[in-house]
């Protein structure tokens, strides 16, 4: 094994292992297409989405145009798409929505073995304890749940985001706070890819703050405690203004519109033990974590991280109250979602404890090679198990175009699914008339004559931030009123106008305009900020921040 004079992991031996991991992990992907799971229309529909907004010209596109035959849904305002212009941009290149997506989930999985390495690197100040917790973290069964069985995008995007959270927290609660700044990248990464997650870990962050606020707060004297108050206003502040593009538009959305997300689309509970589910711990991280019995260590922050994995594995099992916590905690859809949570503490706290047991360079190579054949099997078990039959992606673009899975939480409450299954290619008027229309977008262009009525029905849902004008013969513009017809499609009052070009668009509200202008500022900001902070605390080759 290649290692330095300190007995320490070479860098290349730490890259051949991220080489292993990778290629494991990556064995369905790489062999043959991409498996159909439970949620791949729906993710394939957004990216086809975002690709489809900015061939029309939108900065950033709010409402998917491409999914339920073109009649715009709302599902950018209410599901974060941010680090899914990536794949997007790739259908923009040429390359086929398949192959993007793959593309797509290998830098998902490099970023979380790399944020798993780095974040147990910096908990156990060492490669060593790097190595254990990034290689458990990405071959977990959890993981792998929801790259080829769940499709579950947002989540596989989240798991690069958790290490950096339990970082930044481990920071606030054992060390002086000083690193606020993963704390913040990583809730900031998880509003932006999946806000379950966020409300997960926010849920498990403050349960363990209240276990430690002795600890945080009054173990030290008055200044480091209004230094570690003055750190968390730094990390909340910052998440909440570099993402307010996201959360106020989202808020904006649900207040002004009576959506299927307001009422009982879903129904949470804990059906199956965690250990024996599809969706599950995995029974590598089980092993694993019973060994840590036998290898007793006094540890400063061990129990730190075994609560928090105890903690998020109690919420995935009927023994938690769902039934009371239902009203609050309904949206969460699924208790086996705190697994992912739950994998990286227990990562940790298996890395730290073989770390600091073993101190003998062939020792650690032993527990290293058994961690890494422990992990490998029990994955190897998963795949074969829950992967292997599942049937692989078929579809037309013309399926994923009209497909309905399961996204109706961002649709109006009152909006018929049967109207929504047929694409209309006219504009009808109150008195019967139809129109055909030029679609670019979620912007229709189409021409009206004033003899054909009084009432345009234009087949986009509506949703508060569209405008509609009229460009009559002399060139002058009249702005029309955009109104939610009885169908919940817009409605458009042409009374008393001339002939002429009209052109429905979604423009935004004046909320999102300002939202997007205070997290680009706030973003420009913290860059200045960085680069003097990194340039006053240099040092040669290396910078800090």
């Amino acid at each position: 094994m290649c290692r330095k004079s300190r007995g320490r992991p070479s860098r290349k031996f730490v890259f051949a292992v991220f080489l292993l991991a990778l290629s494991f992990v990556m064995i369905p992907m790489v062999l043959g297409s991409v498996y159909d799971g439970d949620d791949l229309f729906v993710h394939l529909g957004r990216i086809e989405g975002i690709k489809d907004g900015l061939l029309s010209g939108a900065f950033l596109v709010r409402i998917n145009p491409f999914m339920l035959n073109s009649y715009g849904l709302a599902i950018p305002l209410g599901y974060p798409e941010t680090f899914l212009y990536i794949p997007a941009v790739l259908r923009i290149l040429g390359l086929s929505v398949e192959t993007s997506y793959k593309l797509f989930l290998m830098i998902c999985i490099a970023g979380t073995y790399w944020s798993a390495y780095f974040c147990g690197k910096k908990i156990g100040k060492s490669r060593y304890c790097g190595l254990v917790t990034a290689f458990i973290y990405t071959t977990s069964s959890y993981f792998l749940a929801n790259l080829y069985v769940r499709a579950a995008l947002g989540e596989i995007q989240a798991f690069v985001f958790i290490p950096l959270v339990v970082y930044g927290l481990y920071d606030f609660v054992w060390e002086d706070a000083a690193k606020w700044w993963y704390l913040a990248i990583g809730f900031a990464g998880l509003m932006l890819c999946h806000s379950i997650t966020l409300v997960i870990a926010a849920i498990l962050c403050t349960l363990l703050c209240l276990i430690y606020i002795k600890r945080i707060f009054f173990t030290r004297t008055h200044v480091f405690t209004l230094k570690k108050i003055r750190s968390l206003f730094y990390a909340v502040g910052t998440v909440a203004l570099t993402t307010c593009f996201f959360w106020l538009p989202f808020l904006e959305l649900i207040t002004a519109h009576d959506l299927a997300f307001h009422h009982s689309w879903s129904h949470i509970e804990a059906k199956d033990p965690f250990l024996i589910s599809r969706f599950t711990i995995g029974i590598s991280v089980v092993i694993l974590c019973v060994s840590l019995i036998f290898l007793r260590k006094k540890i400063k922050a061990l129990w730190f991280f075994l609560i928090g994995g105890v903690f998020s594995l109690f919420f995935t099992t009927a023994l938690m109250p769902w039934d009371l916590l239902r009203p609050y905690l309904n949206n969460i859809q699924f208790p086996w979602r705190f697994l992912s949570m739950a994998t990286f503490f227990l990562a940790v706290a298996i890395a730290l404890v073989l770390h600091t047991k073993y101190h003998r360079r062939q020792v650690r190579e032993l527990a290293l090679i058994g961690v890494i054949a422990v992990s490998l099997l029990g994955s190897y078990m998963y795949l074969s198990t829950y992967v292997s039959d599942r049937p692989l992606l078929n579809y037309t673009p013309e399926i994923l175009h009209s497909s309905d899975s399961p996204i109706n939480e961002w649709l109006p409450a009152s909006i018929s699914q049967e109207l929504l299954k047929q694409e209309q290619t006219v504009i009808s008027t109150d008195l019967s008339e139809e129109i055909a229309f030029v679609r670019d977008g979620v912007r229709l262009n189409f021409l009206w004559q004033d003899e054909k009525g009084h009432t345009c029905h234009v087949p986009l849902i509506y949703y508060k931030g569209y405008t509609a004008y009229l460009t009559d013969e002399k060139g002058q513009q009249h702005e029309l009123p955009v109104l939610r017809g009885a169908d919940a499609l817009i409605e458009l009052d042409m009374g008393g106008l001339p002939s002429g070009e009209v052109t429905v668009d979604y423009t935004g509200t004046t909320l999102q305009k300002v939202s997007l202008f205070i997290s680009g500022s706030s973003l420009a900001v913290l860059a200045i900020c960085a680069c003097l902070f990194c340039r006053r605390k240099r040092r040669p080759h290396r910078c800090n921040w």
